[in-house]
């Protein structure tokens, strides 16, 4: 070998084959700025009524109970995609792209998946309430029309529909929320 070396014929091509193999290697080793991001989070609100798993790209980070939050931390910068799942049978509740910018602070919330459809067969608008919620006021539904009540978390719902013209109450009804659907409440003289 050393003879080779010497008449020049291999030194230069193993210099040029390991320069050119360097080259090769440092270019596959890419250095990323998101990588090394420890000051993004994201924040998740759960409201949506049960127990679910947050995943990021894929990987499980947390488990929340409703009412309950979490926060994943040190999130690299980028595209990321969050999806959330009722623990109990894997449904997707929720799935989204964030865009995770340096030293910023995503808040993500929870709702609940389900409406209700509310149809007034009564001859006069009615007034709805929740009474679960202290009787508060939803909305009106005019005669022979249907209102929509977005957002409901799962678990029991207990309404109630009162005349517009005396306040007296015409229906009430308990709803079981238990799936991703409308659910359906007809109000009738």
């Amino acid at each position: 070998m050393s003879r080779l070396m010497k008449r020049g014929k291999v030194g230069p091509a193993l210099v040029a084959v390991l320069s050119a193999w360097l080259l090769l290697a440092a270019a596959g080793c890419k250095h990323s700025t998101s990588a090394t991001n420890t000051n993004s989070n994201i924040y998740i609100s759960n409201d949506c009524g049960a127990t679910v798993r947050i995943y990021l790209d894929g990987d499980l980070k947390a488990t929340t109970d409703s009412g309950d939050n979490a926060t994943i931390t040190n999130v690299a910068e980028g595209d990321r995609l969050l999806e959330v799942k009722m623990a109990a049978a894997e449904t997707i509740l929720l799935s989204r792209t964030l865009t995770i910018e340096p030293d910023s602070t995503n808040t993500v919330t929870i709702y609940g998946v389900a409406t209700i459809r509310v149809t007034n067969n009564y001859s006069e608008i009615v007034h709805i309430y929740d009474v679960d919620d202290d009787n508060n006021y939803i909305g009106d539904v005019g005669a022979n029309v249907s209102l929509i009540i977005p957002h409901i978390t799962f678990g029991t719902h207990n309404y109630m529909a009162k005349r517009m013209s005396d306040a007296t109450q015409v229906a009430t009804v308990t709803l079981v929320v238990t799936d991703i659907a409308e659910y359906l409440w007809t109000i009738n003289p």
